[in-house]
Formats: C-alpha cells, structure tokens, sequence
C-alpha cells in the first residue's frame, strides 16, 4: 500500500526459523528500505495471511494468528510510516476459528472482516475503529445466514462508503456472491443482496 509520501509498505509472512510477520516499507527519499519485524504474540505457531491498509503516515496490518489455541484475527499499528508499532491487539477475541482477514481504510477509520465459526458455522465479522485504530467496536456479524460464508473482501470508497463481498452458500446450497454496503457507523444501510 503507498501513502502520500511515496512509502510503500508490504506485509508477508516470514519463515525464518520460527514465522514471523514482516513488513517492509520503501520509501522514495533516498531509496531508502526498512524493514520491521511485528511482535506477534505467538511462540513458534504461525502468523500468516497477513493484510496491510495505509492511510497517511498510519500502517495497519491485520493477520490470523493461532497462538492462543485457535486462529484469531490479529491489528497492529504505525503512526510513522512503519518505523514503529505497537503492541498486537486480538480483535477476533473468541472461542471460535477466525481467519482470512481483510482490511480496508478511510481516513481516521480502519475496518477489518474476517470468516469466523464461532456461530457454529462459517459467517463473515466485521469490526471498526473510527480512532486510527487504536480502539476497535465489537465485532458484528454481517452475514447473518445459516449458510457458509467465506473469503471476504472489503474496500472503502472516497465518500466514505464502506462495501463488503463474500462467497455464500445460504440459498439451497447453491453458492452466491452476496455484497453489502455499510455506513461509516456500521449500520447496514443496503440489505445483503446477491450479485
């Protein structure tokens, strides 16, 4: 993702001994790199799908991690281009698999959704932060359906509008397509329909 100051960050997965979770930020001020290795808070399990939203000099990265026992979706944040960040947060924070994070972002706001089994099937979460991240609401089920739902997708438009896509196979088992747009305040302002 590239910010206003011609930064680049990228986030990956390392597997270096034990997994890691890098991200590397290019800059075009003297060609310069860093690279930060993110304090994931498990002890030789796997970070891994990791996702990366830039807005200003703020660097976000969401990845699953499954440290605790289960796969969780896991936040951390910059404030200056990805030189620093700070502690990792669990935003998925529950009994059930949480994976395939996704994040997008809007100015001060950050979203992320993730697939998550904790209803006792695969639904589509989505949780929001409307302070660069540095608190989050609770997570909301978006889907909602006693089908399976998976591989969500997320992206912010320049007004504000936040929309969401997943695969699901709530109708007759048949597999759709279904798209939701959100407001700012995560209110569903247009029912989940099929696309």
């Amino acid at each position: 993702m590239k910010n206003r100051m011609d930064t680049v960050s990228v986030a990956f997965t390392a597997f270096i001994l034990l997994t890691s979770l890098v991200v590397i930020s290019f800059t075009n001020q003297a060609n310069a790199l860093s690279d930060n290795v993110i304090a994931s808070p498990n002890d030789g399990f796997d970070s891994v799908a990791p996702r990366v939203g830039v807005s200003g000099d703020n660097v976000y990265v969401v990845w699953q991690d499954v440290s605790l026992g289960n796969d969780e979706v896991f936040f951390a944040s910059s404030s200056d281009n990805g030189a620093t960040f700070g502690e990792p947060v669990n935003i998925s924070s529950n009994d059930g698999s949480s994976a395939s994070p996704q994040i997008a972002v809007s100015g001060d706001n950050v979203y992320v959704v993730w697939q998550d089994d904790s209803s006792g099937n695969l639904d589509i979460f989505l949780a929001a932060s409307s302070d660069n991240g540095a608190t989050f609401g609770e997570p909301v089920n978006i889907s909602s359906n006693d089908g399976e739902s998976s591989n969500p997708q997320i992206i912010t438009s320049s007004s504000g509008n936040v929309y969401t896509i997943w695969v699901d196979n709530s109708i007759d088992g048949t597999i759709q397509r279904y798209t939701s747009l959100l407001a700012q305040t995560m209110e569903v302002r247009l029912a989940v329909r099929s696309i």
